[in-house]
């Protein structure tokens, strides 16, 4: 079993074991009504693990380029707090972790704005949408990169009466590698990856 995939086995194994230690009886029924009413001020926080996927390069002549890499892991820190019942912002540091054919390590750790907007709940579900903008370090090889980074995501929670939510979040990370003429490498080497994580997703609101 590869290095990545101990890892994410033992985060998850983490993160359940933290939330099943917080459980008192009944905490994990379905919330109510009431769950779904926020003023400002109230806030959330949440630990999401799971898989990442380099999807492809664009921004150049050579079109769509695959990025040649397998499935690896992804994981996060949020919070945020609302300032009305639609809308909350905050911030995130997440980072992730993936592979080459060669086994080649690509690394990248962000730190975002982290803004989510409520349009839809059927209790006891909720489907947030969220867009993060941020500035992220990458490192590939001995190749090393500073710059920005959008995250749109969408997901789907599951509410319960203890103030826990458990669901899937689903972000795609926008990140642009821009060089210009005086840099190495240079303009010609400017592009933008395109990655996808899916990740499991505890939030606790307070």
């Amino acid at each position: 079993m590869s290095t990545i995939r101990i890892g994410i086995i033992s985060a998850v194994m983490l993160c359940a074991a933290v939330v099943l230690t917080a459980q008192e009886p009944g905490e994990f029924e379905p919330a109510g009504p009431d769950f779904f009413t926020h003023d400002l001020g109230d806030q959330q926080f949440s630990i999401r693990l799971g898989g990442f996927r380099p999807l492809f390069f664009s921004g150049n002549d050579d079109g769509l380029q695959s990025t040649n890499m397998r499935w690896g892991g992804a994981g996060a820190l949020r919070w945020n707090a609302y300032l009305n019942n639609w809308f909350s912002t905050g911030v995130e540091l997440s980072g992730s972790l993936a592979s080459n054919v060669n086994r080649e390590q690509l690394y990248q750790f962000n730190l975002s704005s982290a803004n989510t907007f409520y349009p839809l709940h059927i209790d006891p579900f909720f489907f947030p949408i969220s867009l993060d903008i941020g500035a992220q370090f990458m490192r590939f090889q001995d190749m090393f990169y500073f710059g920005p980074v959008v995250k749109p995501g969408a997901g789907m929670f599951y509410a319960t009466d203890g103030g826990w939510s458990f669901g899937l979040w689903a972000i795609y990370w926008v990140v642009p590698e821009i060089y210009t003429d005086n840099s190495s490498p240079g303009s010609a080497d400017t592009r933008i990856g395109n990655f996808l994580e899916l990740s499991l997703t505890a939030m606790y609101h307070f």
